[in-house]
C-alpha cells in the first residue's frame, strides 16, 4: 500500500468529456396569466348570445334642455303679449299650451330608448301620442357608426349612426356611452 502525504493530491476521477455546452439553469416560474383585452372581457354585459343581457341606451336629460327653453321662451312671449293687450284668458290658454308642450317633450324623453342586443336593435320612441317600436336584425344594417365628443365624453354621451338600406338614422346625447363602448369592444 502507498502512503500519500500531505503534499501529495490524490488523483482526480476520470470524467467522460462533455461534448454539448453546459444547459443554463432556469428558474421555474409560474405561467403568466394571459392578456384580456377590453372585448375579451367576460360578465353578463358584455357576453354574446342567446343569454347575454341587453343593453339600453337612452337620451341624456341634457337634450331636453334646447327644447325646454324654445318652449319657455314661447311662454314668455304669449305673456308678454297678454300682458300688451290686458288678456287673461290669452295668458291662461298660453300657459296651459305651454305646460303641455312641456309635459309632451319630457314623455317623448322618458319613452326613448335604444336596446342593443347580439342579434337585433330595437328602437323604441314617442310617435303622435302613441310608443313605436321599431326592430332591425343587426344582418340588415350597413353600418352601425358610434362618435363621441370631448364634452360628449366629459358627460359619459355619444352619437350612434345606424345606417340601413333605404336610410339612415342618428340619435345623439345617448348614454351609458361606457357600457355601448364595452359591448362593442372599441
Amino acid at each position: 500500500m502507498q502512503r500519500v502525504s500531505s503534499s501529495q493530491q490524490p488523483a482526480a476521477p476520470i470524467l467522460p468529456k462533455r461534448t454539448a455546452a453546459p444547459m443554463p439553469i432556469q428558474s421555474i416560474s409560474p405561467p403568466a396569466p394571459p392578456i384580456q383585452f377590453p372585448a375579451a372581457r367576460s360578465g353578463p354585459a358584455t357576453q354574446a348570445g342567446p343569454h347575454a343581457r341587453p343593453l339600453v341606451l337612452r337620451r341624456h336629460p341634457l337634450a331636453l334642455v334646447p327644447r325646454l327653453v324654445a318652449l319657455l321662451v314661447a311662454i314668455g312671449a304669449v305673456a308678454l303679449a297678454a300682458a300688451a293687450w290686458h288678456s287673461a284668458p290669452l295668458l291662461l290658454a298660453g300657459l296651459a299650451v305651454g305646460a303641455g308642450a312641456i309635459a309632451l317633450q319630457v314623455v317623448e324623453w322618458r319613452e326613448f330608448e335604444i336596446t342593443v342586443r347580439y342579434d337585433r336593435v330595437k328602437v323604441r320612441r314617442w310617435h303622435l301620442l302613441s310608443v313605436q317600436q321599431t326592430t332591425y336584425a343587426l344582418p340588415g344594417f350597413l353600418g352601425l357608426t358610434c362618435e363621441q365628443e370631448l364634452f360628449e365624453k366629459l358627460l359619459d354621451t355619444g352619437t350612434v349612426v345606424l345606417s340601413l338600406p333605404h336610410q339612415r338614422m342618428c340619435f345623439k346625447m345617448l348614454t351609458p356611452y361606457s357600457a355601448l363602448d364595452a359591448m362593442i369592444g372599441w
